[in-house]
């Protein structure tokens, strides 16, 4: 821990690189949360822009500020962490016969909330939660066939390997 503080801290560099976080994984508890304050300190006091390479998608989701995702040495994706916010939050993913008309349905009977087109049969609809039962009766009214309809929530692991098998949530 020392190591890592010592050399975080004798930075002067507008940006440096912390080639991986598994390092950290070493330290207690303890450690691990004063290392990630460390980091965020000198980002905001200091304006240093730091550069992690890491597999700990879990820790990266607590500090970063912007994600550039990597597969076989090309950047796949490069995302903000507001956006990838949005994109990993709960939603109702809903398999129907004309994802387009479920869309049109669903923002008309649901102002507000936001629909996404995902196949021609797969919409999701977000901020819907404890909604369910409503989502379905709307639907069925317009003589749409409702197949599936789940609660989802995406995380980081999951974006993650969307983005890598070219996919989309």
């Amino acid at each position: 821990m020392s190591e890592l503080i010592f050399t975080a801290q004798n930075l002067r560099k507008q940006y440096f690189k912390i080639k991986t976080l598994e390092k950290c994984y070493a330290l207690d508890p303890e450690g691990i949360m004063e290392f990630r304050e460390l980091l965020k300190k000198i980002n905001q006091e200091r304006g240093v822009t730091i550069l992690i390479s890491s597999h700990l998608l879990g820790e990266l989701h607590q500090l970063a500020t912007c994600y550039g995702f990597i597969h076989k040495g090309k950047m796949a994706e490069q995302i903000s962490a507001e956006k990838l916010k949005r994109k990993c939050r709960k939603y109702l993913s809903i398999r129907v016969n004309d994802a387009h008309k479920a869309s049109e349905i669903l923002q008309k009977q649901f102002p507000g909330l936001e629909t996404e087109m995902i196949t021609k049969k797969r919409v999701h609809l977000y901020g819907c939660s404890g909604h369910t039962g409503e989502v379905i009766k709307a639907l069925v009214a317009q003589e749409l066939n409702v197949k599936e309809i789940k609660t989802e929530c995406a995380d980081l692991e999951q974006y993650y390997m969307s983005v890598i098998k070219g996919g989309s949530l």
